[in-house]
């Protein structure tokens, strides 16, 4: 699109140029709006600038190399190209630039500002203006999945202990229903663990919808889709502890209903995501930090307890 801003007499980003620059390099800055308006399909107008700042690029999504050459062509004076053929040049090369593109093919690279991919990460991450898509796959055997099922056998293991213990002892009745709820609480995280370790998880958003899916042994899981003009939160969430350290997830909400997603995701890959999608949404940036782990029970002396 045109950009109806770029009329001298009634824009506020040229406003912005006339007033740092007293009318120098007027069309660095021209070409610097036209850039931002196809990137990101607002007018100049709608950001705010300041002077020896460029905080308004955070969320533009093109590559590094893209942001870095609009960046500069919407800088204050001295700070910009010397040249047209200067810009030109550095323009080029970031057209170039293999991460310019996505591996999906036309598709922009990630918003900047925020967490960068974490080293070694499996989950694929695409996006576009108009559409975000994040595929993860089956985490299979991992280090937390080990982790979680330790616990759980360790805690079933207990609870059964205990359970035959009590029966042989004479309250089988008493016994049965006081484990009931330790039993379904130590199956309800051998399930997740399972689960974890065989589902792929698929979310999709673009202008209109969108779609969270969860497959595992051929078949789907708690996902949930809908208007995108639905959603009205995109956070990470703490769910319990196991072994007194934090689980987390994504959480994805609209009024009346939640979905998480990336359950067995590490905390740097949700601060990733999370970033990407609130930015995608258009949702104002947001922290949300790790809670520190559980206490862990002070072990007391035998001589040392209250009788």
């Amino acid at each position: 699109p045109q950009p109806s801003t770029l009329n001298p007499e009634r824009t506020g980003a040229d406003a912005y140029d006339e007033r740092l620059t007293g009318g120098e390099q007027p069309d660095e800055f021209g070409v610097g709006a036209v850039l931002l308006n196809l990137l990101t399909g607002k007018e100049p107008e709608d950001f705010e600038f300041t002077k020896g700042s460029a905080s308004f690029m955070r969320n533009v999504v093109a590559s590094p190399a893209l942001r870095q050459v609009v960046q500069r062509l919407l800088a204050p004076p001295g700070t910009r190209y010397g040249t047209a053929k200067e810009a030109s040049e550095a323009l080029r090369k970031a057209r170039e630039d293999p991460e310019a593109r996505s591996p999906a093919g036309g598709a922009l690279a990630e918003a900047g500002g925020g967490p960068e991919r974490p080293g070694g990460s499996k989950v694929k991450l695409t996006r576009s203006r108009g559409r975000i898509e994040v595929a993860i796959p089956k985490a299979g055997v991992t280090g937390s999945t080990v982790s979680s099922g330790a616990f759980s056998a360790a805690w079933l293991a207990g609870v059964g202990a205990w359970t035959a213990t009590a029966v042989t002892g004479g309250a089988p009745l008493i016994a049965g229903a006081f484990s009931v709820p330790f039993w379904l609480a130590g199956g309800g995280l051998a399930s997740k663990t399972i689960m974890g370790a065989a589902m792929s998880q698929s979310l999709v958003v673009d202008d209109d919808l969108f779609s969270v899916r969860k497959r595992a042994f051929s078949k789907e899981f708690g996902g949930m889709a809908g208007d995108r003009s639905d959603l009205v939160a995109c956070d990470i969430v703490t769910t319990g502890y196991v072994n007194y350290e934090p689980v987390r997830c994504l959480q994805l909400a609209t009024s009346d209903k939640t979905v998480s997603f990336g359950e067995l995701l590490t905390e740097d890959e949700l601060q990733w995501i999370c970033f990407q999608l609130r930015s995608f949404l258009g949702f104002p940036p947001a922290s949300f930090p790790r809670p520190p782990p559980k206490p862990r029970p002070v072990e007391r002396d035998r001589d040392d307890r209250d009788w």
